[in-house]
């Protein structure tokens, strides 16, 4: 039976993000990162990733341009149907 080394989580690198994730790649990957999938490995990998994290700052522009205001409408429709409604009686 293989016991599995201990983590410190004392350990410097577990103090930064950005370190504790390289640490961990280079012990799930020894080779460079490889896709579970298609089994792509290296740059390639990164690079996908990266355009992954960009999806998310792309599609403010649409979601405030064009969901944002149909759910305004959507929603402040009938309030301001009722308030008409309403003057009219007056």
């Amino acid at each position: 039976m293989t016991t599995k080394p201990r983590t410190d989580l004392r350990n410097p690198i577990y103090n930064d993000d950005d370190a504790a994730r390289e640490h961990l790649e280079t012990v799930l990957w020894p080779h460079g990162p490889v896709c579970p999938r298609c089994g792509v490995m290296g740059e390639r990998i990164t690079k996908l990733e990266e355009r992954a994290h960009k999806l998310g700052a792309k599609l403010t522009v649409p979601m405030v341009l064009f969901l944002l205001p149909a759910m305004f409408v959507i929603l402040g429709a009938s309030p301001f149907l009722h308030l008409i409604r309403s003057f009219k009686q007056i």
